[in-house]
């Protein structure tokens, strides 16, 4: 099937419910979602929510359109701002001209094939976490998503840090039922974002759903003006 055509299918099975609505109505799988790149037209978590529908037969083909649920910044197309007035680190981040945010403008690609991900709020740095993953790029997982602090604790150990994006690739299902839970990461509604450490802060989803996760909680650091990945939590 052509491109238009991809497009014009998903886009009509999308309107029937927005796609962390679909994921969260699904029994849990046991699968490990090990997904290719590949630059269609399918909404990602529409795709993954269809692929554990259909036992985890299938292979999500796109990624492109945006992820984890709309954004406030994107529907109001105003930056969220703090009590004191000031714009909130990063609501622009992601944003076109339109307000529309796009996933593709926190990553820059440079000339020489240098990637550069931006990740000013934690919601982001979900955004790379999930594509870092899908897409298999593991030395840029461990080079801009995983903490430094974590490599440390894994080169203590006498392990490669890019072994956590492998133990994070087994758990691939755990982490999109965390994220379906906080679809717009730190300003979820419900969402606790608390200080857990030296400069350590962990996201936690609340409620009935969180208890039915094996993952509850994300720790995150801020590092060299970027959220960085500490790990995940039960």
């Amino acid at each position: 099937m052509g491109r238009e055509g991809a497009t014009k299918r998903h886009g009509d099975a999308a309107t029937k419910g927005s796609p962390l609505a679909i994921l969260s109505t699904l029994p849990a799988h046991r699968c490990a979602l090990t997904l290719p790149l590949c630059h269609c037209a399918t909404p990602p978590l529409l795709g993954l929510a269809l692929l554990l529908a259909a036992g985890c037969q299938q292979q999500v083909v796109g990624y492109r359109p945006a992820l984890l649920g709309s954004l406030p910044e994107a529907q109001s197309r105003t930056p969220v701002t703090l009590d004191i007035g000031r714009p909130r680190p990063g609501a622009g981040d992601g944003l076109d001209d339109e307000g529309r945010f796009d996933p593709g403008r926190l990553r820059r690609e440079h000339e020489d094939g240098r990637v550069t991900l931006i990740a000013r709020r934690p919601y982001h740095l979900m955004i790379h976490i999930y594509y870092t993953l899908i897409n298999n790029e593991r030395d840029l997982f461990a080079e801009q998503v995983l903490s430094d602090i974590t490599r440390e604790e894994y080169a203590a150990r006498g392990l490669d840090p890019r072994e956590a994006f492998d133990t994070l690739q087994a758990r691939q299902t755990d982490i999109l039922r965390l994220f379906a839970a906080i679809p717009q990461g730190e300003l979820t509604p419900g969402v606790l974002m608390r200080k857990v450490g030296d400069n350590v802060y962990r996201l936690e989803a609340v409620g009935s759903q969180a208890r039915s996760l094996r993952w509850r909680s994300m720790d995150v650091t801020m590092e060299r003006g970027q959220w960085r990945l500490r790990w995940f939590g039960s």
